[in-house]
């Protein structure tokens, strides 16, 4: 064969060797480009996953945390319920106690549970049922006037109208509170701050002087006078109203679920007929979903970045598979 035609077949060969090379290039850069779309568009959708899964399970924790607070309101309601019921010798009259002690503390910047307390501890000192409200309103405003706990006042109040005397060092506790007990008491039995300490070693101080003192810095013209007033104003007192009310709402909320779970009230029972036992079991079912859900939500948060890492490497074998 000629040189010249040995060198012609040599340039058309190899010509055509560079363009197949160029075209596999090509193709190969077109892959690439279509795999990295694919990447993106797949870590895009489960990155839109991962916020839709953690969107649902904060909506479930936060509806478990609901629940949860309703079952402890009403756990409270129910226990409290139970002793005012066993101190004042009737069931009825204890709820119907309960519900007008958390209507006042709606009203006031003192909350639900603290004036429950309180009132249950006068009930147990031998105050009367009746004097409740009236007894937490003016504790209560020495408490916001004092800074201290309505319990605490309570206790020092309550203790003293067992002995039916004031002693010392009960007049000691309460001027440590910040009370003005010596000079609301010289006022009351019209003598001197030095005389009442006197008086009161003697004995002749007694619990009616005590809560005559009490009365008059709490009502008009008194020292505290407003004092509930002014803090139920403040964003701590309408804090302390819609936590009372938020806690009352999930308590319902709770009760309504309980009812229908373990065939609790009566009268919804009756209202719903047969239905009951239907709904007692979606119930149940519900709660059995809801608890899973809850659970795949976050099972599906924890293997998000393994999925991601598998479908990477599926797409990446298959690019592989092609160009071999």
């Amino acid at each position: 064969m000629a040189a010249g035609a040995v060198y012609t077949r040599l340039y058309i060969e190899g010509n055509e060797y560079f363009m197949t090379l160029k075209k596999a290039q090509a193709q190969t850069q077109e892959w690439a480009k279509d795999t990295t779309k694919n990447v993106n568009t797949v870590g895009r959708d489960f990155a839109n996953l991962a916020r839709s899964v953690i969107g649902i399970t904060a909506a479930f924790q936060t509806i478990k945390k609901t629940v949860s607070e309703g079952i402890n309101f009403n756990k409270f309601v129910a226990e409290q319920t139970a002793a005012f019921g066993v101190m004042m010798k009737s069931t009825d009259a204890a709820k119907a106690k309960i519900q007008e002690l958390y209507t006042f503390a709606v009203e006031s910047p003192l909350t639900f549970k603290e004036t429950v307390s309180a009132s249950k501890q006068l009930l147990a000192y031998g105050f009367s049922a009746e004097s409740l409200v009236k007894n937490m309103e003016m504790l209560g405003t020495v408490a916001k006037a004092t800074g201290h706990s309505l319990d605490d006042i309570a206790y020092v109040y309550g203790t003293l109208k067992t002995q039916n005397r004031a002693y010392s060092r009960d007049l000691m506790q309460f001027a440590m509170r910040g009370i003005p007990i010596y000079d609301e008491l010289a006022k009351v039995m019209g003598v001197t701050t030095q005389q009442i300490k006197k008086l009161t070693e003697q004995g002749a101080v007694g619990f009616e002087q005590v809560e005559k003192a009490f009365k008059n810095m709490t009502s008009e013209g008194g020292r505290f006078t407003g004092m509930m007033d002014a803090y139920m104003k403040t964003l701590s007192g309408q804090l302390s109203m819609l936590g009372d009310i938020a806690q009352q709402s999930a308590g319902k909320l709770a009760s309504g679920i309980t009812s229908a779970m373990t065939g609790g009230l009566g009268g919804i029972m009756d209202a719903l007929g047969d239905s009951g036992s239907t709904l007692t079991n979606i119930g149940t079912d519900l709660g059995m979903i809801a608890s899973a859900l809850i659970n795949i939500a976050e099972a599906a948060i924890r293997l998000a970045p393994a999925i991601v890492l598998i479908v990477k490497t599926l797409i990446a074998g298959k690019i592989l598979k092609m160009m071999t």
